[in-house]
This record gives C-alpha cells, structure tokens and sequence, in this order.
C-alpha cells in the first residue's frame, strides 16, 4: 500500500523475527532467526541493495 501511494523509486523491506516455533516444535532450535527480505524499484539494482544492508548492519 505505502508503494502505491507514496510512488517511491524504490523500496526494501527486511524483517527479522524470531519464531516460536522454531524453538518449541521441530527443529527445537533457540536463537533461531529468520530474515525476509523483500524488495522493488530502485533496489533491484544489487550494488545499491548491498549499500542500504551495509547501512543498516552499521546501525546495530
């Protein structure tokens, strides 16, 4: 909705989570994180999508 709205050049989404059920069922695994990343525009270009995640990796 935001992309239809706003008309950016691009847009890149990246979520972090962890599942609960990663840890209480099957593979039983803690610390388990799963990433999506998911991206349109302007991002698909791979040299700026790896300078937005060299970005963010510095803010942690």
């Amino acid at each position: 909705h935001l992309n239809r709205e706003l008309a950016p050049k691009g847009v890149i989404v990246l979520v972090e989570a962890t599942h609960m059920c990663m840890q209480l069922r099957g593979a039983r695994e803690h610390d388990t994180e799963m990433v999506t990343l998911s991206y349109f525009g302007e991002f698909a270009n791979e040299k700026l999508r790896e300078e937005f995640m060299s970005l963010i990796r510095k803010k942690r």
